[in-house]
Order: C-alpha cells, then sequence, then structure tokens
C-alpha cells in the first residue's frame, strides 16, 4: 500500500475551475486596468493598492515560446515540455506542457489551461498543477 497523495503547487489558490474549465486567479487594478499573474497586492504600473481585484485568466491562450528538456532532474522525468503561454490583458505565463513532441509545437498555437502532475516531489507525491495542452487542429 502506497502513501502518495497528491500535493498541489503552487497552491490551489492560484487557480480555480468552473464549469470544467481551469482559469488561473490573478489581480486586476481597478485604477489602470492592468492584469497580473500571480495576484500581487500592489500595481506595478500605477502603483495603486486600494484597487486590486481579483482576476480570472485563461482558460485559452497562445503558446509564445517553449523547449524540450531531455535530461531528467531528481523529481522530473524527461523528456518534457515547458513553455509561456499570452493570455488576454497582456498576460504572460510560464508552465509546463502536456506534450513533449516538438512536431506537434509551435509558436502562437492555442492551448488551454489543465491541471496535471507536473513531477513528484522529494516524499514521492505526485505534484499537482496547472499545464498548457495542445487544442485540437493546432498541427
Amino acid at each position: 500500500m502506497s502513501n502518495q497523495k497528491q500535493v498541489f503547487y503552487p497552491g490551489e489558490d492560484h487557480w480555480k475551475t468552473e464549469k470544467g474549465k481551469v482559469q488561473l486567479v490573478g489581480a486586476r487594478c481597478e485604477k489602470c486596468n492592468r492584469v497580473y499573474f500571480p495576484s500581487q497586492p500592489l500595481c506595478a504600473n500605477c502603483f495603486d493598492q486600494s484597487n486590486m481585484e481579483e482576476a480570472a485568466i485563461g482558460p485559452i491562450g497562445k503558446l509564445y515560446s517553449y523547449t524540450i528538456i531531455r535530461v531528467p532532474s531528481r523529481s522530473y522525468e524527461a523528456p518534457y515540455a515547458v513553455g509561456y503561454a499570452d493570455f488576454p490583458n497582456d498576460v504572460r505565463v510560464f508552465a509546463q506542457l502536456t506534450e513533449v513532441d516538438p512536431n506537434k509545437l509551435k509558436a502562437d498555437m492555442a492551448v488551454e489551461l489543465v491541471l496535471g502532475k507536473t513531477c513528484d516531489d522529494e516524499e514521492g507525491n505526485e505534484v499537482i498543477s496547472y499545464k498548457f495542452k495542445v487544442l485540437e487542429g493546432n498541427q
């Protein structure tokens, strides 16, 4: 019998699911409309701290850039892919991708936020986080 459990990173307060779709939880400045992820208490654009509100980001973005990691580490099994995706309101997010075949990845393709295993922690628990999944019809 395994004592393995799921660990959420960076924490379940960074995302929410609504109608089966994953959205990131960021912050929007009501004064200048700038959106941030992760959430922050102060707007770096206008320096206002009294008007920050929760903002949903996603679930669909465009892959900006990616790389394939081919060397395993203590926690990550290789190969795996990581990259940046752009979301509305000029929000760029970094995450692991569900696809690792470089022939199936290209810049500007549509990706969807999903939850999934990213690695195992030092105790052997599954680390769950948001990831980018390539949308059908992109290839």
